[in-house]
């Protein structure tokens, strides 16, 4: 659908709302809608958000990216929103990561790939995401008298996190780990919440003050965000 030369990608789905969504890193726009409802309607809803599109294009296309990791020493890299200075010790036949001051000691088996390096150091990432999340899980579930059978991590493009409330599945962004730890914990807070509330509703942001009453300083923190990796 193309509407004052914007070209906007409609699925429709068997849902009861409209949701709009402008997904980074181009500033694509997203619409999903009820099977039922007319193009007619859709464009009228676009054609009302459209300053807020805009608006949001510009701040996701003037986000600056970071360069790709190469896995050398020298690279900063980031963990619960501390800079670290990346060193890389070329000897012996495994892969071994220590933290110091400011550091990231990377041992890595002698003549290994960028691959090989990257998909060790990803690992490690992994399981300090899934180390903290499951630390700050356990607590809001017993507060929020919530049952989450599973919390699983992966790399996302454009969402922070998801929930499958029927399978009472939570997944993370891989990502998460790279910034501050109430960042983590608004999210996990935001997921859980859903299992109260599906919906982006009144009730549900009422919840989330309760549970929460900062969670909006950690989402401004996230949409200051460079392109996700």
């Amino acid at each position: 659908m193309n509407i004052e030369g914007l070209e906007i990608s409609v699925v429709r789905k068997k849902i009861k709302n409209m949701y709009l969504r402008v997904q980074p890193p181009d500033g694509s726009v997203k619409v999903s809608a009820p099977r039922n409802m007319s193009e007619k309607v859709i464009r009228q809803f676009v054609q009302q958000k459209l300053p807020w599109i805009r608006k949001k294009q510009q701040q996701i296309r003037s986000r600056k990216r970071h360069e790709p990791y190469q896995m050398v020493t020298g690279e900063i890299h980031y963990l619960w929103g501390q800079a670290y200075r990346l060193v890389i010790v070329d000897k012996g036949s495994r892969y071994q990561i220590d933290l110091r001051a400011d550091e990231i000691i990377y041992q890595v088996r002698e003549g290994s790939t960028f691959e090989q390096r990257k998909a060790h150091y990803l690992a490690w990432c992994r399981e300090q995401l899934e180390l903290k999340a499951s630390e700050i899980a356990s607590g809001w579930m017993q507060r929020m008298q919530v049952e989450v059978r599973e919390i699983r991590t992966r790399n996302m493009k454009t969402k922070w996190g998801t929930c499958n409330c029927r399978e009472r599945r939570i997944w993370l962004n891989l990502q998460l780990v790279k910034w501050p730890l109430s960042c983590l914990e608004y999210i996990i807070v935001h997921e859980f919440t859903h299992l109260l509330e599906r919906g982006h509703n009144k009730r549900f942001y009422a919840l989330l003050d309760g549970y929460l009453p900062d969670w909006r300083k950690q989402r401004k923190i996230l949409k200051s965000a460079v392109c996700f990796e």
